[in-house]
């Protein structure tokens, strides 16, 4: 057998080209044949792909080796290693330790096919393999990977879907104290969030766009549908994430307001070969306390507790029917201290405020699973005006459980 173009498209890129399914942020696949071994590494999935597809390119690296039979390796998937051995043309061993998967794959009535054939049924068999350990994988990435795509972590569909969430509950007419009555005119909300997070080393950039539109019933209660997008670009790679939602804002009592909501959100990654799609139930409860009078320009206290639960849900590819089966019980609670600090800011009142926040998860065991941020932020607003509200918003996030996990998010709001 000719190396070319077997070494890849036999060994280490059928892996790659067979587990689309898997969450990954950079693909890295180390083979040793005949005492050389060589590390290659691909950003995206199309990088991959594109290297099974021309595998010529790499026989240089193992010079004057004229067979695959003997190659060993392992595949990376941010720490879920996928290890080969090619023990024959026509068998092939494929071992996953951290979830005991341990298989040999041979193929039948070899000395009848050709190579071409011997290579497809093996990539075939190994991506059967693959699939119907996918639910085991997945969670063995949602422990393992810092920046995994579904759970956990601020930049998870989970911590973007949670943060849509609390701030739907939190931000609302009454948060400034101008009035114990809010205009019952109807309102959309716009605007754009941008977030930078090192997540034990990796780094991962989001842009969300957070849009709804309140249909208010009277001065007391709400009802609210968003549907918010998401980009992504983690390690060079792009993601996308989008969904919608529907709430429902009450307002208990002049001090306390309460919103149940539920929430549907997708992610998807040509880059990275991701998929998956979460539902979610919430509630948020916000308390103002009134610190020096009732006066509405006095300063506010208040507080944010919310609680939700979070599950994936199963999907369809390629006739592969997969469900990764994780979910999650999410707190966050947090102090928000505010003050209008002007009735006459370019005609509008200026409100200013500095919040502190605390997110845990429960469940599904996650790479990172809890996480604080401190921040600020500016607003202006004037019911009576159709540009009602203007804001701007910067916060800080770390985290307390001693991983390397931090972050900033600044954003930019307006209401009419």
């Amino acid at each position: 057998m000719n190396i070319t173009p077997k070494i890849l498209s036999a060994s280490v890129l059928v892996l790659l080209s067979s587990t689309q399914l898997c969450k990954a942020e950079n693909f890295v696949a180390t083979v040793t044949l005949e005492g050389i071994t060589k590390s290659l590494t691909f950003d995206t999935f199309g990088a991959a792909i594109d290297a099974a597809s021309h595998p010529e390119q790499y026989k240089d690296l193992f010079p004057g080796v004229n067979s695959t039979v003997g190659a060993v390796g392992t595949l990376d998937f941010k720490g879920v290693p996928i290890e080969f051995n090619k023990i024959s043309a026509d068998t092939v061993t494929i071992k996953i330790p951290n979830i005991d998967v341990n298989e040999t794959i041979t193929i039948d009535n070899a000395a009848n096919l050709s190579d071409k054939a011997i290579n497809k049924q093996i990539s075939t068999k190994v991506s059967d393999l693959i699939r119907s350990n996918n639910a085991s994988i997945n969670k063995e990435l949602a422990l393992v990977d810092s920046a995994d795509p579904l759970g956990g972590n601020p930049s998870s569909i989970m911590g973007i879907m949670v943060e849509n969430a609390y701030l739907l509950g939190t931000n609302d007419d009454w948060d400034t104290g101008a009035s114990k009555k809010s205009s019952t005119e109807n309102r959309f909300d716009g605007g754009a969030r941008y977030g930078h997070y090192s997540l034990q080393g990796k780094a991962v950039d989001s842009l969300t766009f957070p849009f709804s539109y309140t249909f208010k019933m009277n001065d007391r209660q709400q009802l609210i549908v968003s549907v918010p997008f998401t980009y992504l670009n983690t390690q060079n790679a792009a993601s996308y994430d989008g969904g919608a939602g529907f709430a429902y804002k009450h307002r208990i009592t002049d001090h306390w307001v309460l919103t149940p909501a539920v929430a549907y959100g997708f992610r998807g990654s040509f880059d990275l070969a991701d998929v998956g799609h979460i539902a979610s139930g919430t509630i948020t409860s916000k308390y103002t306390f009134d610190l020096d009078s009732l006066d509405p320009n006095s300063y506010k206290l208040s507080i944010g507790n919310m609680a939700g639960y979070y599950t994936t849900l199963p999907y369809a590819v390629d006739g592969y029917s997969v469900d990764p089966n994780l979910e999650s019980y999410i707190f966050k609670n947090g102090l928000i201290l505010s003050k209008n600090v002007s009735n006459n800011f370019l005609g509008k009142t200026l409100n200013v405020a500095a919040n502190f926040t605390d997110t845990e998860y429960f469940g599904s065991p996650f790479f990172v699973d809890q996480y604080n941020e401190l921040g600020v932020s500016v607003k202006t607003f004037n019911d009576n005006h159709w540009f009602s509200a203007f804001g701007f918003n910067a916060n800080y996030l770390f985290s307390a459980t001693g991983k390397n996990v931090e972050g900033y998010r600044i954003g930019l709001t307006y209401q009419f």
